[in-house]
């Protein structure tokens, strides 16, 4: 009886000629799909980006199983590793758009280039620790691995807890944040749980360390100038509680949903500084997700990457993990290429470009689709900066990028991403850790029963699911 399942859908092989990636939005102009447009990435005799790097002399594995221990760490490695909106225009998909990136069917040549550019790969993770109608409390952590030649040069982690409260102003209801920096022993009874602020002055405890900022924002046993250049601007995640960016549907936005705002305003801000402090001329940063603003004020974080990777010749770039874009035919993009690639015999690693044209200031980029791997059965997205945009060093680019994929727990996915992505995740059990240890923390405060109500309002899920 299941096989209704697959009665009537739209699949890969009912593509014809010309059909066209789905406009977005209004602002993407698809360009039709062709063979045309795949290209191949050249592993044997591509150029090096730039000189070898001197600045790491000794440099360890691309992978580290060990976790830092403190909020901002720059950790050494040594273990080794074995859409819906209408601001796009689509591209048609001919055949002769693809091109091998690779001389071999086998993976094993892709270890024997040395690229000289370092790469850097961003990704965010969080995890929802107290949550309410009207108060949130999230555990943020933003990572960023450097690689040169597939070997660890650096990994620096950021961590902090940010609360989101209601707010009245101008007789609208509002969202605020209020940030706390991670420590080994984080103070959890400095965590307020209604609107007025915590003054620790009168803390007969002459041992606490803890600092209290009169921004609203809590710091603990850290220097706070030293970390607040790592977090988002308060005033950029003050918004409306109907902000079109956060809503769902015509309800109102969930205080939950800044989770995710912070989340990204904080990897692009980890983005800029590794692009001022660690990286040089042709180094490479590689995003976890897309180059597109969605969020109010996400595009001001996303400008002021774009302008320091300029003034330093850094080249900004994001990896899709996942795609939900259609074709015009309501096939799923990634399906179609690869279909087209096997309908014209298109093997090893490639890229497809051009796929769309965008207009969109929100969305300054290139977007293609990639292949690197030829033992993988993914196809993902790749975006870069469309100011540093130049077809004819595309394929020294993802040359280098190819050499960081060919992981066998993932081969085809970039390994830095990988470890990046383990890296910043929060996982449940950590999660529930958090959560128990700030509870029990809090019990003693003289509003936690009004917290716990709070709580209960959406915690009814959790009760049945325990059952």
């Amino acid at each position: 009886m299941f096989q209704e399942i697959l009665k009537d859908i739209v699949t890969a092989t009912e593509f014809k000629e010309g059909d066209m990636l789905s406009p977005i939005n209004k602002l993407y102009f698809s360009k039709p799909i062709s063979k045309d447009n795949f290209h191949a990435i050249n592993l044997t005799n591509f150029s090096s980006l730039s000189s070898p790097s001197s600045t790491h002399s000794s440099s360890s594995d691309l992978s580290s199983s060990s976790s830092p221990s403190s909020s901002i760490s720059d950790l050494s490695s040594s273990s080794s590793p074995h859409s819906s909106s209408s601001d796009f225009s689509s591209s048609s998909f001919p055949p002769s758009s693809f091109s091998d990136l690779s001389s071999s069917s086998s993976p094993s040549y892709l270890v024997s280039t040395s690229p000289s550019s370092k790469l850097c790969f961003i990704d965010g993770g969080s995890a929802e620790i107290i949550k309410a109608p009207n108060l949130s409390m999230f555990f943020i952590r933003a990572y960023a691995h450097i690689t040169l030649n597939n070997k660890t040069i650096k990994d620096k982690k950021i961590e902090f807890y940010c609360i989101f409260k209601t707010k009245i102003k101008e007789e609208k209801i509002f969202y605020e944040v209020n940030f706390i920096t991670n420590s080994n022993d984080t103070n959890a009874n400095n965590i307020n749980t209604n609107n007025t602020d915590i003054d620790n002055t009168n803390n007969n405890d002459t041992n606490n360390t803890d600092k209290y900022n009169t921004n609203n924002t809590y710091i603990h046993n850290t220097n706070y100038k030293e970390y607040a250049k790592y977090l988002p601007d308060k005033e950029d995640l003050e918004l409306f509680s109907y902000d079109t960016t956060i809503v769902s549907g015509e309800n109102r936005a969930e205080i939950s949903k800044l989770g995710d705002v912070v989340r990204r305003f904080a990897e692009l801000r980890l983005a800029k500084l590794m692009t001022e402090t660690e990286l040089t001329c042709n180094d490479i940063i590689i995003l976890d997700g897309n180059l597109r603003a969605t969020y109010t004020n996400e595009e001001k974080y996303l400008n002021a990457l774009y302008y320091a990777a300029l003034k330093n010749n850094i080249i900004i770039t994001a990896f899709c993990k996942t795609s939900n874009l259609l074709t015009e035919k309501g096939s799923n993009i990634v399906s179609v290429l690869n279909h087209v690639a096997e309908l014209n015999n298109i093997k090893g690693c490639w890229f497809y470009h051009p796929i769309v044209e965008i207009k969109d200031e929100k969305h300054r980029a290139e977007m293609m689709f990639v292949k690197l791997n030829p033992l993988s059965e993914y196809i993902f997205r790749y975006e870069i900066y469309a100011q540093q945009f130049k077809l004819s060093s595309i394929n020294e680019i993802l040359s280098i990028l190819a050499l960081n994929s060919v992981d066998y727990s993932f081969p085809g996915y970039p390994y830095g991403l990988i470890k990046a992505d383990t890296m910043a995740r929060v996982s449940n059990k950590e999660c529930e850790f958090l959560k128990t240890k700030i509870l029990f923390s809090l019990e003693s405060s003289h509003n936690f029963k009004d917290l716990r109500k709070s709580m209960n309002a959406l915690n009814a899920h959790n009760i049945l699911d325990r059952k």
